[in-house]
């Protein structure tokens, strides 16, 4: 509303009426006023809201008044001041443009979420049986579906377990057993897993202890055969953790036979040791005896074992030689004797040792005034004052050659008898020597008388 006519150069007022004629209200009003370029905008007054001046697309300026809020059946007003500088007719163009009302509905996004959280103890023992607790929390806003856990070792991935569903605040607990299979550090890790890529997981540092057995066994490099070897035995743990039920087994090496030793833990029949248990750095020490029989190498085994399959072993090799072992006696016959009587020397060699003997010389040796008449026992030769016998190829072990020579003494007196052995395997040289007296039988005779004859 405004003059029709205004003086050029003179400011003439016009007002523009905005009225909401609906029943609702009107949001966001725009109402936009065209302005020549000969047309001066002095003044501009609303009863509400703002003004601005701006550019339409045609580089036109307008004035815009916008109104936030235009209440049902409302009515506001903009008061202009506008001056002409050129002697030109204008038209005031007015147009208005309003935000269409629009429905909302306001939708809840919910959010499920996952933490876990993993317990139990920090050290293990190897082989040993531990409980895990792994705590599942849905701090969210959203239901988490399909919730799985595992419990990873080191590299082994664990079994995967279904949780289900996790409601919004709430958490879940499950248990798994864990048995060590690994010594040292060990990385523990709990994994949960939900619909929609949700996961997380925790991590936790344990310290698994282990019994290490370690043997040793000290004996004899050499024996000769049928003598005994002693050897001591030392278990030691070398670990971090006690070594339980710890039992020592002793195999003899093949034909030798055990000879019990008083010091020192005894062993059962069966050549076993209850050791007890050895804590880590601790030792058990115990001696066994064994006659050693087979020439060669002769190997004693150690195997010791323990709760949670603890195991060593340790062998140990002695080199067992045999040899022969030749003794000589010599029995001569209880004097004295009678000159002229066959009298039997008895020659025995024994093979003590534990090889054969071979190539035995075996000769016997009278002193004068006596002669052998005959040997037996072997093949000899009779030469004077003395008996030849003809190499004997072998003598077992524990066998005995017994040889006998029968001689006669021709004069009175101690006559000496000496008994040679030699061998070459082994070598060998063995002497016996006695004496035997010998008398001489006188027969008395009687004398002749004269007279007459005794009857």
């Amino acid at each position: 509303v405004g003059p029709r006519a205004i003086v050029l150069g003179k400011a003439a007022q016009f007002t523009i009426t905005a009225l909401n004629q609906s029943d609702l209200p009107a949001r966001d009003l725009n109402v936009r006023i065209g302005l020549p370029s000969w047309v001066q905008l002095s003044g501009a007054e609303p009863s509400t809201g703002s003004t601005r001046k701006q550019a339409d697309a045609s580089g036109i300026d307008q004035l815009v008044w916008t109104l936030d809020n235009l209440e049902a059946r409302g009515r506001q007003q903009l008061t202009l001041k506008l001056m002409p500088i050129e002697n030109r007719p204008f038209e005031l163009a007015v147009d208005w443009a309003l935000m269409p009302v629009s429905m909302q509905a306001q939708i809840q996004v919910q959010k499920p979420e996952l933490e876990i959280a993993l317990s139990g103890p920090k050290d293990l023992l190897f082989g040993q049986t531990e409980t895990y607790t792994i705590t599942v929390t849905n701090p969210g806003t959203g239901d988490a579906e399909n919730v799985s856990v595992q419990l990873a070792a080191g590299k082994s991935a664990g079994k995967s377990h279904a949780l289900g569903v996790i409601g919004a605040g709430q958490q879940r607990q499950i248990q798994v057993e864990l048995t060590a299979q690994q010594a040292g550090q060990l990385e523990l890790t709990a994994l949960a897993a939900a619909e929609g890529g949700l996961e997380t997981s925790a991590n936790r540092t344990v310290q698994v202890r282990q019994a290490r057995l370690e043997i040793e066994v000290a004996g004899p490099p050499l024996k000769f055969a049928g003598t005994v070897a002693t050897y001591q035995v030392r278990v030691s743990n070398i670990g971090d953790a006690p070594a339980d039920r710890i039992v020592a087994a002793v195999k003899l090496p093949s034909g030798s036979k055990h000879v019990p030793i008083n010091d020192g833990p005894q062993p059962s029949a069966e050549l076993t040791w209850n050791l007890g248990v050895l804590r880590p750095g601790a030792d058990a020490v115990f001696n066994i005896g064994a006659q050693l029989l087979s020439p060669g190498e002769n190997r004693l085994e150690v195997q010791v074992r323990g709760a949670a399959d603890i195991a060593a072993d340790r062998i140990v090799a002695t080199r067992v030689e045999a040899i022969a072992d030749l003794k000589l006696v010599v029995n001569d016959p209880k004097g004295p004797k009678p000159v002229g009587e066959e009298v039997v020397y008895e020659i025995e060699v024994t093979n003590r040792g534990t090889k054969a003997a071979e190539q035995i010389n075996v000769v016997a040796q009278f002193s004068e005034g006596i002669e052998p008449v005959r040997a037996e026992g072997s093949q000899a030769e009779l030469v004077p004052g003395q008996v030849l016998f003809h190499p004997i190829g072998r003598l077992e072990p524990g066998q005995k050659l017994t040889l006998k020579v029968t001689a006669k003494a021709s004069t009175e007196g101690n006559h000496r008898f000496r008994a040679e052995v030699t061998c070459d395997q082994p070598e060998t040289r063995l002497a016996a020597e006695d004496s035997t007296r010998y008398y001489k039988l006188d027969v008395p005779q009687l004398g002749s008388r004269t007279g007459g004859t005794i009857r």
